[in-house]
């Protein structure tokens, strides 16, 4: 962003969760100090010899930004109503903080028969995947805590991010206007690089993007065929960064020299 200051981005907030916050040592087995406990819950933002929460905070410091927490209970809407927050709720925060420290053991997301099986049920037009239903729910309590919020720039155009949710994170959503914001969106970015275990035949028919991008590599590296082939199947246009990072959706806005269209999965 230094080195390009006309298509950088000027962050004002940062909105983070914070786990050490919403466990004490009445909550968990053989801790009795606060700090030891709080220390422990955010162990859970560790990688490369750093802990993210503590950049974050080091960064707003430096740099004067504001930062909160955010769940779709109490003040849910930031920027004066440009964006919602769907998810999670305190309480569901909290359920999910409590087992963080159970994750730290690898997972493999990819499913092992990895081929597009969705057909539409003619009665109802709906459409079901059996590899999607057979894949269940992402083992990650971490995951399943992720920030899910909806970007509101017209009536018209929704964008809904997902973090890396799956369909526990939507199914404990605190209220049912939230679920009906979803219905038939816009656009959405599909959970957790496009993981069979982060989207199901429920989440695909309430919602039903128009337009869907996913982070991810290739397939087989999160990103599963099923997936796909069902969004293909209710009309999605999918787009994914496998082949560019450089990938822009726009909106009656003018061209950008260094990026260019993209096609379809």
């Amino acid at each position: 962003m230094k080195n390009n200051p006309q298509t950088s981005v000027d962050i004002k907030k940062i909105l983070i969760n914070d786990p050490g916050l919403h466990i004490t040592q009445n909550d968990v087995k053989y801790y009795q100090n606060l700090d030891n406990v709080r220390k422990e819950a955010r162990s859970v933002y560790d990688g490369h010899g750093n802990n993210l929460l503590e950049l974050i905070w080091d960064l707003s410091r430096k740099r004067r930004l504001s930062y909160s927490e955010a769940f779709s209970d109490g003040y849910n809407s930031e920027f004066d109503g440009l964006i919602d927050i769907l998810g999670p709720s305190t309480e569901y925060y909290r359920t999910q903080a409590l087992l963080f420290r159970n994750d730290l053991q690898p997972y493999d997301y990819a499913i092992v028969d990895d081929s597009e099986d969705a057909y539409e049920i003619p009665e109802t037009k709906n459409i079901y995947s059996k590899k999607l239903d057979e894949a269940g729910n992402d083992p990650s309590h971490h995951n399943k805590s992720s920030i899910i919020f909806l970007f509101k720039p017209d009536d018209e155009h929704y964008f809904l991010f997902t973090g890396d949710a799956d369909e526990d994170s939507f199914s404990n959503f605190k209220y049912q206007c939230d679920v009906d914001k979803i219905k038939n969106i816009y656009w959405m970015k599909i959970p957790h690089h496009g993981s069979a275990h982060n989207m199901s035949n429920n989440m695909i028919n309430h919602i039903r993007p128009s337009i869907a991008y996913v982070s991810t590599e290739k397939y087989g590296h999160y990103l599963d065929k099923s997936v796909v082939g069902a969004l293909k199947k209710i009309g999605t246009s999918i787009y994914s960064t496998k082949n560019s990072v450089n990938i822009w959706h726009h909106h009656n806005t003018p061209d950008r020299e260094d990026y260019f269209p993209v096609e379809t999965l």
